[in-house]
């Protein structure tokens, strides 16, 4: 893809480079060994994206997985932001998850990964959206 510049039309003089990112992916990703994805689901108050118990044959590797997996991702495209994404995340998984006891239990990530096709601006966080 070309490198492009342009010229805001309020802006005297100058370039603007880039913009904001064209997509957003936030996945929540809990492993373990003891992990059941029906009473994980249920304990969430969804269903996951993606899930599997500890032994299960992988169907692409034909490898015996290593550890049990519930995997929720969700994507959002430009012009929503982050922000958009996590207060979707959010109204999807139950509000009363102790999350600490999940994560006694299990190993529990949360991913976040920007798109982007250009050059950005950066993106910032609120402390709302870190709680």
């Amino acid at each position: 893809m070309p490198f492009v510049l342009k010229a805001r039309e309020n802006m005297t003089p100058g370039l603007e480079v880039g913009g904001s990112p064209d997509e957003f992916s936030l996945t929540i990703a809990i492993y373990g060994d003891t992990l059941v994805p029906t009473e994980l689901s249920a304990l969430m108050g969804t269903e996951p994206s993606t899930c599997w118990r500890r032994g299960e044959v992988n169907p692409r590797s034909l490898t015996v997985r290593p550890t049990g997996a519930w995997l929720l991702e969700h994507r959002a495209l430009a012009p929503q932001t982050l922000h958009d994404l996590i207060v979707a995340v959010r109204t999807t998984v139950r509000s009363d998850i102790a999350w600490s006891d999940l994560r006694e239990a299990y190993s529990v990530q949360l991913r976040v990964a920007i798109h982007s096709d250009r050059w950005n601006f950066g993106l910032g966080l609120s402390a709302e959206d870190l709680e």
